[in-house]
């Protein structure tokens, strides 16, 4: 059984996709995570606290800046469509960018204030420039998906994670602690910027000649379920996947906030970079398919399998050993860490099968409806379940603890549905 798996494997062209995206985001994380035993020991868990609150509100100022509309552009017959889409995602993040900038300038204060940011005051002016940049490679990454230029993917996402790594290193024996993490990080941004536009730069600009304002007219009409659905749905899951972060800043430290941003860096993240690779090969297959026959559950089940195998080992070992993992890697100060990582493992495990895939099954049979009902119970549970933990037992782990329950309902939700309409009736 396993030698068919294996030779299944060889000779999928699926599977030649998803190594070309899954390699690119290995080298990256790899890098990520060779670097991180250095950076535990330059930067504090309240440096790599402030880190995580920033992508935080940055990951919710994406959302609003490309409105998800990223997704469309793997509809449409003709590219040149699709490439008005991106030209669409590129000028609303401009126009966002701006409006962010004149509410910094004249409530910036004001806010820093309301919202407890003061460690971030001198780094919030970065939030606009990373939302758009951000923005861009989002698109972009959709663009080269859509033209199947998978080892470009790769190659774009390699070079943003060793240069993430290199300017965090590099600032941080320049003793540039507190904000560094956030400057290297942004730095990666610009870097990997120009690599992602570097073969798209000519027919976006092509194209932008003839943009008109009845594209964007045909765009917002064409595409309204995804502003008024998928980007409230997101904007909500965002929210509730951020909101640890948030509530825990909130109720106890920024060091509390950096120990589980540690958690996610070295266990999470790479999770959902494989994750994103599988579903980005997926994506394109489930739109064909579903286009020319209606039914994908064949193959929506055979790639959840196929995730279900790859993690079985891994999550495992880290439900046994995450601490000793931490303690031994990163030092002394990071066992908190690894703790919780354990609390979070089947939660994070069920992630990694399930989400991915079915994300991408919902958005090809376009019930968009779906995805905000979902987004909204999910966010109800899972701050539901932090807030219960926090004010009855009083302790961050029984908070995690309860919000990684509601996520796991909400995931495996998530696969009924995707499976019930994955054919289309």
């Amino acid at each position: 059984m396993l030698g068919n798996f294996l030779k299944e494997y060889r000779n999928s062209v699926f599977f030649k996709n998803v190594f070309h995206l899954m390699s690119g985001t290995f080298l990256a994380q790899l890098l990520l995570v060779l670097s991180t035993p250095i950076l535990s020991r330059l930067f504090d868990p309240d440096d790599f606290g402030m880190l995580a609150l920033f992508l935080s509100i940055q990951s919710i100022l994406v959302i609003l800046g490309t409105c998800r509309l990223e997704i469309a552009i793997m509809l449409p017959k003709e590219l040149r469509d699709a490439i008005k889409i991106v030209l669409f995602i590129i000028l609303q993040s401009i126009l966002l960018s701006l409006i962010l900038y004149i509410i910094l300038i004249i409530c910036g204060s004001y806010l820093i204030s309301v919202f407890d940011l003061d460690k971030m005051a001198n780094v919030l002016f970065l939030l606009p420039i990373s939302m758009f940049l951000l923005s861009l490679n989002t698109a972009l990454k959709y663009l080269k998906n859509r033209k199947y230029r998978y080892k470009g993917i790769r190659n774009c996402t390699v070079v943003e994670g060793s240069t993430r790594a290199g300017f965090n290193i590099t600032l941080g024996f320049a003793d540039f602690v507190n904000y560094g993490l956030i400057y290297g990080y942004l730095g990666s941004l610009c870097v990997s910027s120009i690599v992602w536009l570097r073969r798209e730069y000519k027919e976006l600009f092509l194209e932008l000649k003839n943009f008109k304002i009845k594209d964007v007219k045909y765009i917002s009409k064409k595409y309204r379920n995804i502003f008024t659905h998928v980007a409230t749905g997101a904007l909500v899951n965002n929210i509730s996947c951020q909101a640890p972060i948030f509530l825990m800043t909130y109720f106890y430290s920024i060091d509390v906030v950096g120990q589980y941003s540690m958690a996610q860096r070295l266990v999470s993240l790479p999770i959902v970079f494989i994750m994103t690779a599988f579903a980005d090969s997926f994506r394109q297959r489930a739109a064909d398919e579903f286009r020319e026959n209606g039914n994908i559950r064949g193959v929506y089940l055979k790639n959840v399998k196929r995730l279900f195998f790859i993690g079985l080992l891994p999550f495992s070992g880290l439900m046994f050993f995450a601490p000793l993992i931490f303690k031994v890697f990163l030092g002394e100060e990071w066992e908190f860490s690894g703790i919780m990582v354990q609390v979070l493992t089947l939660m994070t495990f069920l992630n990694f099968v399930i989400m991915g895939l079915s994300g991408v099954v919902i958005q090809v049979v376009e019930f968009f409806k779906f995805e905000l009902y979902w987004q909204i119970s999910f966010l109800l549970l899972s701050i539901g379940g932090f807030l219960i933990g926090h004010y009855i037992f009083e302790d961050v782990l029984y908070s995690l603890a309860l919000y990684s329950l509601g996520c796991i309902i909400m995931y495996l939700f998530s696969f009924v549905i995707a499976y019930k309409y994955s054919v289309k009736t």
